[in-house]
């Protein structure tokens, strides 16, 4: 069984619908690229000085402070 599609079908069956959140890449927040990176000095100086948990957190507190003061312009 074939099915043809019309030149407008055919035409839009690769376009991929992005929705408009992701489309200005300028506009993201950094604290989404600057939380993993506290996290994992966190957890590094948590096992360093074998204090896992305040690690985590001051970690996670570090991450967020570092994206908001590293917004673009």
């Amino acid at each position: 069984m074939s099915v043809k599609l019309n030149e407008d079908e055919s035409n839009n069956k690769d376009q991929i619908d992005i929705p408009s959140s992701r489309k200005n890449s300028k506009s993201r927040n950094n604290i989404s690229s600057t939380l993993p990176l506290g996290i994992c000095f966190g957890v590094a100086f948590g096992i360093i000085f074998d204090q896992l948990t305040m690690g985590i957190s001051l970690g996670v507190c570090f991450g967020v402070v570092l994206g908001a003061l590293t917004k673009k312009k």
